[in-house]
């Protein structure tokens, strides 16, 4: 199982098709919920800005003083009037990206 799950991120059928704007994925890559979002996110085929709150304290600082927590996975989505919208947990997260971003049914 977890092999599957590995090899995905190793196919070039997984490779991400679309880069989706306005949107920051903050995480560290060891967290198992924000490894569930990217595996989400390949299964999608989508890709977005993303940043490390571990690596690079900046993003940790921006993260809790715009969404008023530092927990990982948040997902920042800016909205076409400017208004941005902070969203926590893996399984809203990926709920939203489904929602919004699963191709369509041919």
């Amino acid at each position: 199982m977890l092999g599957k799950l590995f090899s995905m991120f190793k196919s070039d059928e997984a490779k991400p098709q679309r880069f989706i704007q306005k949107h920051i994925l903050y995480h560290y890559p060891t967290c198992p919920f924000c490894f569930r979002v990217r595996i989400t996110m390949t299964q999608l085929g989508i890709d977005m800005d993303t940043r490390d709150i571990m690596l690079n304290p900046k993003f940790r600082a921006e993260l809790k003083q715009g969404g008023g927590s530092s927990t990982v996975p948040c997902l920042r989505i800016e909205a076409e009037d400017a208004s941005v919208e902070w969203l926590y947990e893996s399984a809203d997260i990926n709920a939203y990206l489904k929602q919004n971003f699963a191709k369509p049914v041919s």
